[in-house]
């Protein structure tokens, strides 16, 4: 057994159960992402890589808004997912396609679609082992705004303030500030600090560019569907075509343990053929799987786009905190 996963982790297989955002293909032996929580979950690695949430925040955002619950099992799952579950799945390598063996911690290249980079990875572990790591902004002091912009002048990262002015009549002005951090050593910044309200008529400027009214939706909708009928009928001759290559591997294999058992080959003869026939099967297989995700993949990223660029103004204006973010 620790030779086989040994060699399974070589050949960039892992020999447990996928991490939460995949799921095993029982038929290839692999792991690939799940359809229904690998955006999700890629989503939350790019919250953390912000440095603005907390990993128990972004936890409570994943079970609270987006309704994520771990994948169902036969004696385990379907349940919200903890905070725990939360953190060790950004420290997990897994996301970024590196299996890591458990007895001597050498590193292999998988074969799974990542995540993450292994870049990103990197910053995550700084990020969660941090001392200084965000414990959550309390929801009167929350800075939508904050954490996924950058300065164009030095490129640092936009932090955001709160100033309060007590006059002596008694009146309480609270006006809010986002500004450079300025922590730039190469590159000298001295822009100004800028009030909320104007970066909110910019923001606003800029999603206007990208906008898309509800008659250029429906007219791309109807245009993404025709696309993808045309490509579904050419996924399924290709699929047929494979099943059947798949079927003729098959019957290979079973004649030739027929002519193992009669005698007419050799034992080395069988194992030298069976292996090529046996490669050739997950090979097949790899390439049905990945025929049968490819076109809705695409797909679903294109209608996704066309439904949140659509009024989207209107959607900013109206949203709450986390729909404008």
């Amino acid at each position: 057994m620790k030779r086989g996963n040994a060699a399974k982790r070589a050949k960039g297989g892992i020999t447990y159960c996928a991490p939460t955002g995949y799921i095993n293909n029982r038929l290839t032996k692999e792991i690939e992402p799940d359809p229904e929580r690998f955006p999700l979950m890629q989503k939350a690695f790019r919250m953390m890589l912000t440095g603005s949430y907390s990993v128990a925040e972004i936890a409570r955002i994943m079970r609270e808004d987006w309704g994520y619950t771990s994948l169902k099992r036969t004696r385990s799952g379907g349940k919200p997912i903890s905070n725990n579950a939360v953190y060790k799945a950004f420290r997990n390598p897994l996301y970024a396609s590196i299996i890591v063996d458990p007895h001597t911690g050498e590193r292999f290249p998988a074969k799974h679609k990542p995540m993450i980079t292994e870049a990103e990875h990197e910053e995550i572990l700084k990020l969660v082992s941090r001392k200084g790591m965000p414990r959550g902004t309390p929801r009167n002091k929350c800075f939508p705004l904050k954490g996924f912009m950058r300065c164009g002048v030095c490129g640092c990262s936009i932090t955001a303030e709160e100033k309060v002015k007590r006059q002596k009549n008694g009146n309480v002005h609270t006006y809010r500030y986002y500004r450079c951090t300025h922590k730039s050593k190469d590159e000298p910044c001295s822009q100004p600090a800028i009030r909320e309200e104007v970066l909110w008529e910019q923001v606003e400027e800029l999603i206007d560019q990208y906008e898309i009214t509800p008659k250029l939706y429906e007219l791309g909708m109807r245009a993404l569907k025709e696309i993808e009928d045309k490509e579904l009928a050419e996924r399924d001759d290709i699929q047929n075509s494979q099943t059947g290559s798949i079927k003729a591997t098959q019957r290979q294999l079973d004649r030739l343990l027929d002519l193992l058992t009669d005698g007419v080959i050799s034992s080395d003869d069988y194992a030298k053929k069976s292996a090529e026939l046996k490669q050739r099967l997950i090979d097949l297989q790899e390439q049905q799987a990945e025929t049968a995700m490819r076109t809705r993949s695409w797909y679903e990223i294109v209608g996704t786009t066309l439904t949140q660029l659509t009024s989207a103004t209107e959607k900013f204006n109206n949203g709450t905190l986390e729909d404008k973010k």
